[in-house]
């Protein structure tokens, strides 16, 4: 049975995980103290790298956190393995290396723009391994994901989940964006056939649902989940643009970052991992979004 090491095996990815992975997987999962342990990498056939510190819309991360965990870490571990036997390591970045909005689906072609302490920490540690594909024959793997949502998910699509259930009505009908989302259960599924297929070659992979995500869809099946009417008003783009400056000033929770999540679209092609894998994802969709938040609705009025 091969060993896996997982870091950061606690998070909300890496808790599921470890469930999927432990019947055909003989797991390690160290702690973030013993990370820099001598002999982390004795006998370990692969890593799936997810330590990291993820973006902080309430600014409560310092800067140099993303950098000491998201860039130097990654470094660290990364030359570790190329000195050791372990044959695999793969990398969970982020598609906001690439920016934070996009119309047409980004591929993995598609020229990086961080905007952000962690788009770019994220960016510093990719070009970190690619540099160094050249100078190894191990199979090192970069996966960039959106949004992963699933169940006991944490972060930005809750707070969607929020403004959907405080709000009435949906203010955004105006903006017609689309979002590409990730369900955890497609992306176990890719990184489970990575391990058991390791014919696919090294570089990086976006993982992403089939579906494109209208916010204002998602609405309206949203608020019909639990029995409310679904009113879209489409408020004139400078007027919400306005409100949400004003929100940003009176530090209030709609503000002009918030708009920007909910109103820009950014779309993701996953054409490149199926074609590697031959195969296609078998999760995601409205209904899977649907379940999640009425069980968290049931959950709040309960």
């Amino acid at each position: 049975m091969k060993n896996i090491l997982i870091t950061g095996s606690s998070g909300f990815i890496g808790k599921s995980l470890t469930v999927d992975l432990t019947p055909n997987f003989n797991l390690l999962l160290p702690t973030r103290n013993s990370l820099k342990s001598s002999d982390l990498f004795d006998d370990v056939d692969a890593v799936i790298h997810l330590a990291g510190k993820a973006h902080d819309n309430r600014k409560f991360v310092k800067g140099n956190d993303y950098e000491e965990i998201n860039t130097k870490l990654t470094i660290d571990l990364f030359d570790r393995f190329l000195l050791s036997e372990c044959e695999m390591f793969i990398f969970m970045s982020s598609i906001l290396v690439l920016g934070s909005s996009s119309t047409s689906p980004l591929t993995e072609d598609s020229i990086p723009a961080p905007f952000s302490q962690y788009s770019n920490s994220k960016q510093l540690a990719e070009n970190y391994i690619l540099r160094k594909l050249s100078s190894t024959s191990k199979k090192v793997i970069i996966i960039r994901v959106p949004l992963v949502y699933g169940k006991d998910q944490k972060g930005n699509l809750n707070n969607l989940f929020d403004f959907i259930d405080k709000i009435p009505f949906w203010p955004l009908g105006s903006y017609h964006a689309k979002k590409s989302f990730c369900d955890i259960d497609n992306l176990k599924f890719v990184l489970n056939k990575i391990l058991l297929n390791r014919n696919i070659p090294s570089g990086i992979y976006h993982v992403a649902d089939d579906v494109e995500y209208s916010l204002n869809e998602f609405y309206i099946r949203l608020s019909k989940s639990i029995n409310r009417n679904p009113i879209i008003i489409s408020i004139p783009k400078f007027i919400i643009s306005t409100m949400s400056y004003i929100g940003s000033l009176l530090r209030l929770s709609f503000n002009h970052i918030r708009l920007e999540k909910l109103s820009s679209s950014l779309l993701v092609s996953n054409s490149k991992i199926k074609s590697a894998l031959n195969i296609q994802l078998p999760y995601g969709g409205y209904e899977v979004l649907v379940s999640i938040f009425k069980d968290q609705y049931r959950n709040k009025k309960s």
